[in-house]
């Protein structure tokens, strides 16, 4: 059936998708080009990137300060504050406030702007546990209800607030009259109200103990806001709107906990009596069950749901931020559509957002079957509420969890697909202040000083700050609208029971907007609550907000639409407008309706209708665009703006676009030039080619009129190899040893284990001082209430623990000059190599400013070495981490990790294979040419390699980066009379040196638990390692 909606839409709704509505064009003002390309080359920090800057750790000035000027070096827009798992620091104390108004103070004199993360973690909504502190009514008043079956009433009905009795097909409410019933037999239903857990986790990756809260309960919110946004009110409100540009909510949800229950408030029962007139405590069965009129019933529970979730979460916090200037942003759990879980329609939370957001995590890219990236609905609703209700930013929040092995290469290809889909916003998940502790494995990589690749970050800044310049001017107009099922697949949802129907419309409906996708179709997406709220017909169109749409489509999926949808749909087809429905409605608002026969077939489809005009793309000469392409387009007022991306990491994308149009140029977005491309003109319309490698993109500017000032670059010319020096292969670095297995040595009482991995070892370690209120390690992965993790920091003369670490050197290696790398110092009552005491090194830090130097070399021996250290008495920071050799040697598969041994000189090849498999920073290759005539054009062209990026300086100057094919960087600017140097740095990444190592972890999907549940160490050969060097020598060249 997809397949022949995919060819009904190419041939039928491709028209439509190019026409641009008068009315739409016609109700916000458009730039003009000439306005746009003077912005263009430096668009200002507004347009920057913004990452998590995760505080994680006690805060301090110097770190603020450190941080703040990697930031404005690598030319970030700015930071979102963002506490985090590890966070030492009071959250919302005294001294939070005093850091967050230093870290202000200090971006404002960088110029970066700062943005507020609300909650002590995710999800927003409980202040890191003073909302229910301050409020217990805020949890205390049950927020899920558990349903038992029972044939007669239990002895104790203490536990129960609802008891409903079947009789002939329907339920009777017997709450009142429990003595009548004692005795008898029947079908009983029994409902308990339950709060939300107090325990390990529950819904809240915050502290221990600290319950989640009910934001459709009323005063929540309020109480959420005092405590919260207020408390930054009184302290930095007068850079509201100013260098704080907004908030940032991560997440803030209605979850139901558990299984077997359905989600509850107190004044569900009269507000949904209120909006549908039926008692819905006699129909509680139906949300658990298929009885009764149970789809009704599911569809018009969850729109109350919806509605108070809006009302009073959306409203007041969106209210709040437009009284103080503040931007709102955040997300929602958008990858769990259609499922109500977490709340009952994203779509509709973002009509409430001044720049509403998502985020992508992870690096696992796949269409038809997503984790996240690849997701196309979630973003394209994104998109859609932006273009109707007026929204100029959208933010995602991306790259969490793809791992520490994320290249350049990786992360503009996923930026690019979400950007060229309705992004235009970037917010990098995360930026560790510290990697202490537990705190490296929380969902890498960091985008701080820590990564190898951290120097070279500012050409991908540059290059993602121009694009979402370009893609916040103009406008985007799409003529079709497809409206989502989502109240349709409500009708299927109960949690742990939900109908096969449920996950058909998921696939169906995921599936019929990825065609479309592939299709090249220009659409938004329609959520009911926002047509609701900003629906209309203009004449024969249909108007949600800013956008009117000329085709609305009713998916496969969707077989109930909501009362309001369907009073427009008939007043709009009445009009004359078109409804293509590719599955017939049956249900209006849940319920059987028969004036539904209206739009049960497809209409005709006149030809004059649709302008077959403004947009074609396609293949050269009949063959496939190959790779991914992807495209947007965005009205300016004298032109459009495109955007081509290929998402494809392993093929080109190339074919001819026909535009209506006089003139095209091109926007460079790593340089900022704009210059003019080959094109023909016929009849009003332009023609021109496109080729777009791997992870490539282009914009081009079509003009209205021609565009004399831009030049077109000079023509491709063949490339010729100058002659040039062996090439030189260096390490600049020392080599390192990872050893994340250790002996264990507990005190008081004293307990002993043999090589565990260091994971285990903290979390025994902690459980045996005490900490069994959760994994063991308190800082693993969670926060913590007030100071309740610190204040436990009173352990008696004698506890703690001694670890000891193991590593073997063979005969005949040089370690004079060995050191050894042991995370906080200062924490240590001593550290010993081979029963030696020693001392770290003052001032000296390697990776992190919290990781220690000791030289040891002195004191090694060949053969088994070890390196001790001991906590006493046992502190609550005393984590058990690896421990790291550094030196220049190489390493050898051992039987179990590996043997350090001597080095050897490199080759072209991968570095793991020649005794570096654990190394993860770069590797230079350096060769020297002499010319006679500067001025030419010169590049550097890679072969076959593996890298997070590769840096290439001439003559000492940093000349650029190269991430992806064509693998060529231009040079000349930088190539001097005489001779020339030449180094390539190609870096790796910290996936080799933190792993996770274990279990054979998938690619991309990266999560604290990868790091955990390590039995044994295995032989070297069998760590999960990736590969990374030139296995071929690279070019220089010169065009003739």
């Amino acid at each position: 059936m997809l397949t022949n909606i995919r060819l009904f839409l190419y041939s039928a709704l491709l028209p439509a998708a190019i026409f641009i509505s008068s009315n739409a064009n016609a109700q916000q003002p458009l730039e003009r080009f000439e306005e746009v390309a003077a912005g263009f080359k430096s668009p200002g920090r507004d347009y920057g990137t913004v990452p998590f800057w995760v505080w994680n750790t006690k805060i301090t000035k110097r770190n603020i300060d450190s941080m703040l000027n990697d930031y404005r070096k690598n030319d970030f827009g700015g930071v979102i504050i963002h506490p985090r798992p590890g966070l030492i620091t009071e959250f919302l104390s005294k001294e939070w406030f005093d850091l967050f108004e230093y870290a202000l103070q200090q971006g404002k004199k960088l110029g970066l702007n700062i943005w507020i993360y609300d909650e002590n973690s995710y999800p927003t909504g409980f202040a890191g546990g003073l909302v229910g502190e301050q409020m217990p009514e805020a949890y205390n008043q049950g927020q899920m209800l558990y349903m038992e079956e029972a044939t007669r009433l239990p002895d104790d009905l203490s536990a129960f607030f609802l008891f409903l009795k079947e009789e002939n097909g329907s339920y009777k409410d017997v709450t009142s009259n429990l003595k009548e019933e004692e005795g008898k037999t029947g079908h009983y239903r029994l409902f308990k109200k339950v709060n939300y857990q107090r325990s390990n986790r529950g819904s809240v990756a915050g502290p221990i103990g600290v319950s989640y809260v009910d934001l459709m309960a009323k005063g929540v919110t309020d109480k959420f806001i005092d405590i919260a946004y207020k408390s930054y009110e009184k302290v930095v409100g007068n850079e509201f709107g100013k260098t704080i540009k907004g908030v940032f909510s991560d997440e803030p949800t209605i979850i139901n906990e558990g299984r077997n229950c359905v989600r509850w408030t107190p004044d569900l029962f009269d507000r949904f009596y209120k909006d549908w007139h039926y008692d819905l405590r006699l129909h509680l069965p139906s949300l658990f069950k298929e009885t009764g009129d149970w789809k009704r019933v599911r569809h018009n529970y969850y729109q109350v749901l919806l509605e108070l979730f809006i009302d009073r979460w959306s409203k007041p916090v969106s209210a709040y931020m437009s009284a103080h200037q503040l931007t709102w942003t955040g997300h929602y759990w958008e990858h769990g559509w259609p499922s109500p879980y977490h709340g009952p329609d994203n779509m509709a939370m973002y009509a409430w957002h001044q720049m509403p957001g998502i985020d992508m995590l992870f690096n696992q890219f796949n269409e038809d079957k997503p984790v996240q990236f690849g997701n196309i609905r979630a973003v394209r609703e994104l998109g859609s509420v932006a273009n109707q209700l007026g929204k100029t930013r959208t933010l995602s929040e991306t790259y969490g969890g793809a791992g520490w092995e994320l290249t350049f290469k990786d992360m503009k290809r996923l930026a690019d697909w979400e950007f060229v889909l309705g992004v235009n916003f970037l917010n990098q998940h995360l930026s560790f202040m510290t990697l202490t502790g537990a705190r490296k494995y929380d969902y890498p990589p960091s985008f701080s000083y820590h990564e190898p690749w951290w120097p070279y970050y500012r050409f991908m800044n540059h290059y993602f700050t121009r694009l979402s310049y370009l893609l916040s001017k103009g406008q985007q107009y799409n003529n079709i609208l497809v409206i989502e099922p989502t109240t349709s697949a409500w009708m299927y949802y109960a949690r742990d029971a939900e109908n096969k129907r449920f996950f058909d419309i998921t696939k169906t409906f995921n599936d019929f907007v990825t065609k479309m996708q592939r299709s090249h179709l220009e659409y938004d997406l329609g959520s009911e609550n926002v047509i609701k709220d900003h629906g209309r017909v203009d004449g024969n169109s249909f108007v949600v907000g800013q956008r009117a749409y000329k085709v609305v489509v009713i998916p496969p999926g969707m077989e109930s639409i909501n009362s309001a949808t369907f009073r427009l749909l008939k007043d709009y087809i009445a009009a004359g407008g078109k409804v293509i429905c590719f599955e017939q409605l049956r249900l209006v608002d849940g319920a059987v309706n028969n004036e539904l026969s209206i739009i049960s077939q497809i209409p005709e489809m006149k030809p004059d209708l649709f302008h077959n005009e403004g947009f074609s793309i396609s293949g050269l000469k009949g063959d496939s665009i190959g790779g991914n392409i992807y495209h947007q387009r965005r009205k300016l007022a004298n032109g459009e703006l495109l955007l081509l991306t290929n998402a494809s990491m392993t093929g080109a994308s190339s074919g001819s676009i026909h535009m209506r149009g006089q003139d095209v140029v091109q926007m460079d977005m790593n340089s900022g030039n704009i210059s003019r491309i080959n094109y023909s003109l016929h009849d009003q319309e332009v023609h021109f080619d496109f080729n777009i490698p791997p992870a490539g993109s282009q914009v081009l500017f079509i003009a209205d009129k021609k565009l004399p000032e831009y030049k077109i670059n000079a023509p491709a010319a063949e490339w010729a190899t100058v002659n040039a020096s062996a090439t030189k292969i260096s390490r600049p670095f020392d080599n390192n040893l990872t050893i994340d297995f250790c002996d264990l040595h507990l005190h008081k009482p004293d307990s002993n284990y043999t090589s565990i991995h260091v994971g285990v070892a903290s979390n025994t370690a902690f459980k045996h001082h005490g900490f069994t209120d959760g994994v063991g390690n308190p800082w693993n992965n969670r926060t913590q209430f007030k100071q309740a993790i610190v204040s436990r920091d009173t352990f008696s003369t004698g506890t703690g623990y001694t670890a000891v670490y193991h590593f073997n050197i063979a005969a005949g290696v040089d370690f004079r000059n060995f050191k050894a790398v042991i995370e906080q110092p200062e924490l240590w009552h001593d550290v010993k190599i081979n029963g030696e005491y020693i001392k770290n090194e003052p001032g000296q830090w390697w990776l992190d400013r919290s990781f220690g130097v000791y030289r040891i070399g002195r004191y090694l021996k060949t053969g088994d070495n070890e390196l001790a250290v001991t906590v006493s008495p046992m502190s609550v920071y005393a984590e058990i981490e690896p421990v790291y050799i550094l030196g220049d040697f190489n390493l050898e598969a051992a039987s179990r990790g590996w043997s350090i041994v001597k080095p050897q000189p490199l080759q072209f090849g991968y570095w793991d294979k020649q005794g570096l498999p654990l190394y993860g920073h770069g590797i230079t290759y350096t060769k020297t040419f002499t010319i006679t005539e500067p001025g030419k054009s010169y590049a550097v062209e890679l072969g076959k390699w593996k890298g997070t990026v590769a840096a290439v300086k001439v003559n000492g100057v940093l000349a650029g980066v190269i991430t992806a094919e064509p693998n060529r960087l231009s040079i000349g600017e930088f190539v001097k009379k005489g001779t020339n140097k030449i180094e390539v740095t190609v870096t790796g990444s910290l996936k080799n040196v933190l792993g996770p190592f274990y279990n054979k972890p998938a690619p991309g999907l990266v999560d604290p638990g990868k790091w955990y549940n390590v039995k044994t160490q295995p032989p070297g050969n069998e760590y999960d390692i990736y590969d990374y060097g030139l296995t071929e020598d690279y070019g220089i060249k010169v065009m003739r």
